[in-house]
Protein backbone atom coordinates (compact mmCIF):
# COMPACT_ATOMS: atom_id res chain seq x y z
CA UNK A 1 0.00 0.00 0.00
CA UNK A 2 1.37 3.36 -0.67
CA UNK A 3 0.68 6.27 1.55
CA UNK A 4 0.12 8.77 -1.49
CA UNK A 5 -2.59 6.44 -2.56
CA UNK A 6 -4.95 9.48 -2.74
CA UNK A 7 -2.91 11.44 -5.55
CA UNK A 8 -4.96 11.07 -8.43
CA UNK A 9 -1.61 10.69 -11.09
CA UNK A 10 0.47 7.71 -10.65
CA UNK A 11 3.68 8.46 -12.44
CA UNK A 12 3.12 11.91 -9.83
CA UNK A 13 2.61 9.55 -7.38
CA UNK A 14 5.38 7.38 -7.92
CA UNK A 15 7.66 10.85 -7.89
CA UNK A 16 6.65 11.03 -4.11
CA UNK A 17 7.25 8.36 -3.09
CA UNK A 18 10.82 8.25 -4.38
CA UNK A 19 11.56 12.07 -3.31
CA UNK A 20 10.24 10.70 0.56
CA UNK A 21 12.62 7.67 0.49
CA UNK A 22 15.36 9.81 -0.20
CA UNK A 23 14.48 12.34 2.36
CA UNK A 24 14.85 9.42 4.91
CA UNK A 25 17.81 8.74 3.62
CA UNK A 26 19.52 12.33 3.31
CA UNK A 27 17.99 12.57 6.83
CA UNK A 28 20.04 9.73 8.26
CA UNK A 29 23.33 10.86 6.46
CA UNK A 30 23.33 14.31 7.74
CA UNK A 31 21.84 15.86 4.63
CA UNK A 32 19.46 18.13 6.78
CA UNK A 33 19.19 21.03 3.89
CA UNK A 34 18.24 18.45 1.32
CA UNK A 35 15.76 17.25 3.76
CA UNK A 36 14.16 20.91 4.43
CA UNK A 37 13.96 20.95 0.33
CA UNK A 38 12.53 17.28 -0.61
CA UNK A 39 10.02 17.81 2.32
CA UNK A 40 8.71 21.00 1.00
CA UNK A 41 8.67 20.08 -2.45
CA UNK A 42 6.52 17.20 -0.60
CA UNK A 43 4.27 18.94 0.86
CA UNK A 44 3.92 21.64 -1.91
CA UNK A 45 3.04 18.90 -4.47
CA UNK A 46 0.59 17.10 -2.24
CA UNK A 47 -1.37 19.85 -1.66
CA UNK A 48 -1.21 21.28 -5.36
CA UNK A 49 -2.99 18.02 -5.87
CA UNK A 50 -5.03 18.02 -3.94
CA UNK A 51 -6.56 21.53 -4.25
CA UNK A 52 -6.50 20.21 -8.18
CA UNK A 53 -8.89 17.91 -7.52
CA UNK A 54 -11.08 19.67 -5.28
CA UNK A 55 -11.40 22.73 -6.36
CA UNK A 56 -13.60 25.66 -4.80
CA UNK A 57 -15.12 28.74 -6.80
CA UNK A 58 -12.48 31.21 -4.45
CA UNK A 59 -9.45 29.45 -6.37
CA UNK A 60 -8.67 29.03 -9.58
CA UNK A 61 -6.44 26.29 -10.82
CA UNK A 62 -3.80 28.40 -12.57
CA UNK A 63 -3.86 30.68 -9.37
CA UNK A 64 -3.22 27.27 -7.43
CA UNK A 65 -0.39 26.65 -9.74
CA UNK A 66 1.16 29.83 -9.40
CA UNK A 67 1.06 30.06 -5.36
CA UNK A 68 4.06 29.47 -3.33
CA UNK A 69 4.13 26.86 -0.73
CA UNK A 70 3.38 29.34 2.38
CA UNK A 71 -0.08 30.34 0.44
CA UNK A 72 -1.13 26.95 -0.10
CA UNK A 73 -0.86 26.28 3.17
CA UNK A 74 -2.60 29.02 4.19
CA UNK A 75 -5.41 27.86 2.11
CA UNK A 76 -5.18 24.13 3.80
CA UNK A 77 -5.85 25.98 6.79
CA UNK A 78 -8.61 28.24 5.86
CA UNK A 79 -10.69 25.50 4.77
CA UNK A 80 -9.87 22.81 7.69
CA UNK A 81 -7.73 20.53 5.39
CA UNK A 82 -4.72 20.60 7.61
CA UNK A 83 -5.03 21.40 11.70
CA UNK A 84 -4.00 25.01 13.07
CA UNK A 85 -0.99 22.80 14.58
CA UNK A 86 0.14 22.07 11.55
CA UNK A 87 -0.04 25.01 10.03
CA UNK A 88 2.14 26.16 12.64
CA UNK A 89 4.70 23.36 12.53
CA UNK A 90 5.00 24.16 8.58
CA UNK A 91 6.75 27.57 9.18
CA UNK A 92 9.85 25.30 8.80
CA UNK A 93 8.96 24.75 5.03
CA UNK A 94 7.11 27.64 4.09
CA UNK A 95 10.52 29.44 2.85
CA UNK A 96 12.08 25.88 1.41
CA UNK A 97 12.78 27.30 -1.70
CA UNK A 98 14.91 30.12 -0.42
CA UNK A 99 17.50 27.02 0.53
CA UNK A 100 17.91 26.37 -3.38
CA UNK A 101 19.79 29.81 -3.52
CA UNK A 102 22.81 30.16 -1.27
CA UNK A 103 22.88 34.20 -1.54
CA UNK A 104 18.99 34.18 -0.63
CA UNK A 105 19.96 31.76 2.14
CA UNK A 106 22.80 33.70 3.75
CA UNK A 107 20.72 36.61 3.21
CA UNK A 108 17.83 35.56 5.14
CA UNK A 109 19.61 33.16 7.89
CA UNK A 110 17.27 30.53 6.98
CA UNK A 111 18.02 27.72 9.65
CA UNK A 112 19.33 24.79 8.54
CA UNK A 113 20.12 22.48 11.53
CA UNK A 114 19.04 18.58 12.54
CA UNK A 115 15.74 19.68 14.34
CA UNK A 116 14.71 21.50 11.88
CA UNK A 117 15.22 18.27 9.61
CA UNK A 118 13.37 16.43 12.02
CA UNK A 119 10.49 18.49 12.12
CA UNK A 120 10.06 18.54 8.48
CA UNK A 121 10.01 14.88 7.68
CA UNK A 122 7.61 14.62 10.83
CA UNK A 123 5.54 17.08 9.08
CA UNK A 124 5.50 15.38 5.92
CA UNK A 125 3.86 12.32 7.26
CA UNK A 126 0.98 14.39 9.32
CA UNK A 127 0.10 16.43 5.61
CA UNK A 128 -0.17 13.41 4.27
CA UNK A 129 -1.99 11.73 6.91
CA UNK A 130 -4.21 14.74 7.48
CA UNK A 131 -5.17 15.06 3.51
CA UNK A 132 -5.88 11.69 3.24
CA UNK A 133 -8.49 11.94 5.76
CA UNK A 134 -10.63 14.58 4.30
CA UNK A 135 -9.40 12.98 0.91
CA UNK A 136 -11.48 9.90 2.59
CA UNK A 137 -14.08 11.81 3.50
CA UNK A 138 -15.08 13.45 0.30
CA UNK A 139 -14.22 10.07 -1.95
CA UNK A 140 -15.86 7.86 -0.37
CA UNK A 141 -16.82 5.28 2.23
CA UNK A 142 -14.15 4.75 4.92
CA UNK A 143 -13.19 1.08 6.31
CA UNK A 144 -14.17 1.91 9.63
CA UNK A 145 -17.79 2.62 8.74
CA UNK A 146 -18.10 0.12 6.57
CA UNK A 147 -17.14 -2.30 9.22
CA UNK A 148 -19.47 -0.79 11.67
CA UNK A 149 -22.90 -0.63 9.03
CA UNK A 150 -21.99 -4.27 8.44
CA UNK A 151 -22.67 -4.76 12.53
CA UNK A 152 -25.87 -2.50 12.99
CA UNK A 153 -27.58 -3.75 9.33
CA UNK A 154 -27.62 -7.45 8.69
CA UNK A 155 -29.48 -6.70 5.40
CA UNK A 156 -26.52 -4.23 3.93
CA UNK A 157 -25.23 -6.72 1.47
CA UNK A 158 -27.08 -5.84 -0.93
CA UNK A 159 -25.03 -2.53 -1.18
CA UNK A 160 -21.56 -3.89 -0.44
CA UNK A 161 -20.31 -3.62 -4.25
CA UNK A 162 -21.64 0.13 -4.16
CA UNK A 163 -19.72 0.99 -0.86
CA UNK A 164 -16.48 -0.85 -1.89
CA UNK A 165 -16.75 0.88 -5.10
CA UNK A 166 -17.06 4.39 -2.95
CA UNK A 167 -13.58 3.70 -1.15
CA UNK A 168 -10.50 4.79 -1.82
CA UNK A 169 -7.47 2.23 -2.26
CA UNK A 170 -6.00 2.62 1.03
CA UNK A 171 -9.34 2.06 2.73
CA UNK A 172 -9.94 -0.97 0.79
CA UNK A 173 -6.65 -2.71 1.59
CA UNK A 174 -7.15 -1.46 5.15
CA UNK A 175 -10.87 -3.23 5.18
CA UNK A 176 -9.74 -6.11 3.33
CA UNK A 177 -7.21 -7.09 6.03
CA UNK A 178 -8.94 -6.10 8.96
CA UNK A 179 -11.93 -8.03 8.87
CA UNK A 180 -10.44 -11.32 9.31
CA UNK A 181 -8.86 -10.21 12.39
CA UNK A 182 -12.16 -8.61 13.79
CA UNK A 183 -14.28 -11.60 12.94
CA UNK A 184 -11.48 -13.61 14.59
CA UNK A 185 -11.44 -11.11 17.84
CA UNK A 186 -15.38 -10.73 17.74
CA UNK A 187 -18.26 -12.89 18.52
CA UNK A 188 -19.70 -11.97 15.38
CA UNK A 189 -22.72 -14.69 14.94
CA UNK A 190 -24.93 -13.86 12.36
CA UNK A 191 -22.77 -10.89 11.28
CA UNK A 192 -19.50 -13.91 10.40
CA UNK A 193 -21.04 -14.47 6.99
CA UNK A 194 -21.74 -10.79 5.55
CA UNK A 195 -18.10 -10.06 6.75
CA UNK A 196 -17.31 -13.21 4.34
CA UNK A 197 -19.07 -11.94 1.66
CA UNK A 198 -17.98 -8.61 1.80
CA UNK A 199 -14.15 -9.72 2.20
CA UNK A 200 -15.24 -11.12 -1.17
CA UNK A 201 -16.22 -8.19 -2.98
CA UNK A 202 -13.15 -6.30 -2.19
CA UNK A 203 -11.03 -9.18 -2.86
CA UNK A 204 -12.00 -8.40 -6.64
CA UNK A 205 -10.91 -4.81 -6.60
CA UNK A 206 -7.62 -5.40 -4.30
CA UNK A 207 -4.00 -6.02 -5.93
CA UNK A 208 -3.04 -10.07 -6.74
CA UNK A 209 0.24 -9.70 -4.66
CA UNK A 210 -1.50 -8.30 -1.49
CA UNK A 211 -4.06 -10.85 -1.48
CA UNK A 212 -1.21 -13.74 -1.58
CA UNK A 213 0.81 -11.80 0.93
CA UNK A 214 -2.37 -12.27 3.41
CA UNK A 215 -2.88 -15.85 2.42
CA UNK A 216 0.53 -16.83 3.09
CA UNK A 217 -0.21 -15.54 6.89
CA UNK A 218 -1.78 -19.03 6.78
CA UNK A 219 1.35 -20.90 7.78
CA UNK A 220 1.96 -18.73 10.91
CA UNK A 221 -1.54 -19.41 11.54
CA UNK A 222 -0.96 -23.39 11.20
CA UNK A 223 2.23 -23.25 13.38
CA UNK A 224 1.07 -20.64 16.41
CA UNK A 225 -2.92 -20.45 16.38
CA UNK A 226 -5.23 -22.53 17.79
CA UNK A 227 -8.06 -24.74 15.64
CA UNK A 228 -10.99 -21.70 15.88
CA UNK A 229 -8.55 -19.28 14.80
CA UNK A 230 -7.64 -21.01 12.27
CA UNK A 231 -10.97 -21.66 10.66
CA UNK A 232 -11.65 -18.42 11.17
CA UNK A 233 -9.14 -17.03 8.92
CA UNK A 234 -8.98 -19.90 6.42
CA UNK A 235 -12.83 -19.19 5.79
CA UNK A 236 -11.88 -16.14 3.86
CA UNK A 237 -8.68 -16.98 2.39
CA UNK A 238 -9.92 -20.56 1.26
CA UNK A 239 -10.30 -19.48 -2.07
CA UNK A 240 -6.79 -18.49 -2.03
CA UNK A 241 -5.06 -21.68 -1.65
CA UNK A 242 -3.90 -21.63 -5.34
CA UNK A 243 -1.63 -18.69 -4.44
CA UNK A 244 0.36 -20.48 -1.78
CA UNK A 245 3.08 -22.81 -2.75
CA UNK A 246 1.81 -26.67 -3.18
CA UNK A 247 3.73 -27.23 0.13
CA UNK A 248 2.30 -25.11 1.74
CA UNK A 249 -1.06 -25.54 0.28
CA UNK A 250 -0.95 -29.24 1.15
CA UNK A 251 -0.27 -28.37 4.59
CA UNK A 252 -3.45 -26.46 4.54
CA UNK A 253 -5.23 -29.47 3.41
CA UNK A 254 -3.83 -31.63 5.57
CA UNK A 255 -4.88 -29.97 8.40
CA UNK A 256 -8.31 -29.54 7.01
CA UNK A 257 -8.94 -33.19 6.25
CA UNK A 258 -7.02 -33.90 9.64
CA UNK A 259 -9.76 -32.01 11.16
CA UNK A 260 -12.60 -33.45 8.84
CA UNK A 261 -12.45 -37.08 9.95
CA UNK A 262 -12.46 -36.41 14.02
CA UNK A 263 -14.39 -33.07 14.25
CA UNK A 264 -17.58 -32.96 16.15
CA UNK A 265 -20.61 -31.31 15.06
CA UNK A 266 -19.63 -28.00 15.92
CA UNK A 267 -16.16 -28.70 13.82
CA UNK A 268 -17.64 -29.84 10.88
CA UNK A 269 -20.39 -26.73 10.74
CA UNK A 270 -17.01 -24.21 10.68
CA UNK A 271 -15.78 -26.52 7.60
CA UNK A 272 -19.04 -26.31 5.58
CA UNK A 273 -18.91 -22.44 6.35
CA UNK A 274 -15.66 -22.60 4.06
CA UNK A 275 -17.78 -23.71 1.34
CA UNK A 276 -16.75 -27.53 0.67
CA UNK A 277 -16.94 -27.00 -3.31
CA UNK A 278 -14.20 -24.71 -2.82
CA UNK A 279 -12.34 -26.97 -1.13
CA UNK A 280 -12.61 -29.66 -3.63
CA UNK A 281 -10.66 -27.85 -6.62
CA UNK A 282 -7.79 -28.19 -4.51
CA UNK A 283 -8.19 -31.98 -4.71
CA UNK A 284 -6.31 -31.67 -7.68
CA UNK A 285 -3.15 -34.89 -7.29
CA UNK A 286 -2.53 -38.03 -5.73
CA UNK A 287 -1.60 -36.87 -2.28
CA UNK A 288 -4.31 -34.77 -2.02
CA UNK A 289 -7.04 -37.52 -3.31
CA UNK A 290 -5.26 -39.49 -0.83
CA UNK A 291 -5.72 -37.53 2.18
CA UNK A 292 -9.30 -36.31 1.56
CA UNK A 293 -9.34 -40.46 1.08
CA UNK A 294 -8.16 -41.25 4.54
CA UNK A 295 -10.28 -38.92 5.75
CA UNK A 296 -13.42 -40.23 4.81
CA UNK A 297 -12.08 -43.70 6.22
CA UNK A 298 -11.27 -42.69 9.49
CA UNK A 299 -14.55 -40.75 9.55
CA UNK A 300 -16.23 -44.40 8.71
CA UNK A 301 -14.47 -45.87 11.79
CA UNK A 302 -14.99 -43.53 14.13
CA UNK A 303 -17.56 -44.98 16.92
CA UNK A 304 -20.10 -42.37 18.29
CA UNK A 305 -19.15 -39.97 16.06
CA UNK A 306 -21.48 -36.89 16.02
CA UNK A 307 -22.61 -34.91 12.93
CA UNK A 308 -22.04 -37.23 10.25
CA UNK A 309 -25.10 -35.92 8.41
CA UNK A 310 -22.55 -32.60 8.63
CA UNK A 311 -19.57 -34.96 6.92
CA UNK A 312 -21.29 -36.33 4.25
CA UNK A 313 -23.16 -33.01 2.93
CA UNK A 314 -19.65 -31.67 3.12
CA UNK A 315 -18.64 -34.63 1.28
CA UNK A 316 -21.26 -33.85 -1.50
CA UNK A 317 -20.23 -30.11 -2.37
CA UNK A 318 -16.32 -31.42 -2.39
CA UNK A 319 -17.28 -34.42 -4.64
CA UNK A 320 -18.73 -31.99 -7.26
CA UNK A 321 -14.89 -31.23 -8.56
CA UNK A 322 -13.58 -35.02 -8.50
CA UNK A 323 -13.12 -37.45 -11.28
CA UNK A 324 -15.41 -39.63 -11.71
CA UNK A 325 -12.87 -42.37 -11.52
CA UNK A 326 -12.05 -40.91 -7.66
CA UNK A 327 -15.42 -40.86 -6.84
CA UNK A 328 -15.71 -44.23 -8.04
CA UNK A 329 -12.83 -45.30 -6.13
CA UNK A 330 -13.89 -43.91 -2.76
CA UNK A 331 -17.54 -45.61 -3.13
CA UNK A 332 -15.97 -48.85 -3.69
CA UNK A 333 -14.04 -49.10 -0.59
CA UNK A 334 -16.92 -47.77 1.50
CA UNK A 335 -19.11 -50.74 0.08
CA UNK A 336 -16.27 -52.84 0.72
CA UNK A 337 -16.43 -52.08 4.55
CA UNK A 338 -19.84 -53.91 4.80
CA UNK A 339 -21.02 -51.83 8.04
CA UNK A 340 -24.73 -51.03 8.69
CA UNK A 341 -22.17 -47.57 8.65
CA UNK A 342 -21.01 -48.12 5.39
CA UNK A 343 -24.16 -49.14 3.50
CA UNK A 344 -26.01 -46.06 5.29
CA UNK A 345 -23.38 -43.50 4.13
CA UNK A 346 -22.82 -45.33 0.14
CA UNK A 347 -26.75 -44.80 -0.02
CA UNK A 348 -26.37 -41.11 1.05
CA UNK A 349 -23.87 -40.75 -1.46
CA UNK A 350 -25.39 -42.44 -4.02
CA UNK A 351 -27.63 -39.40 -4.02
CA UNK A 352 -25.49 -36.76 -4.63
CA UNK A 353 -23.18 -38.85 -6.69
CA UNK A 354 -24.39 -41.63 -8.50
CA UNK A 355 -22.44 -44.15 -10.80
Amino acid sequence: MSEFDFISNDTFRNMLERDKREMASCLEAGNFKSVLILSGSIIEAILVDFFLVFLNDKHSSSAILKSPLSKLIDIAAENSLVSDRTKDIATVVRNYRNLIHPGIEFRLKEKVDKPSAVVATNLVDIMIAELRDVFSEKYGYRADAVIAKVKIDPTCSTIFKHMVSQMIPSEKLKLFCSIPIICENVELEDDFINFVKLHGVIAETIPQNVIKKETEKLNEYLKHKSMEDIFSYLTFYIKHLNLLENRDRDAVLAYLFGQLCIGNRFVLMDIKRMNPYTIGKFIDNDNRIHLLREAIFKRLHQKDTDGDDLFLSILEGVFVNLSDDVKENIKERIVFNQTQKSLEWIKRINNFCPF
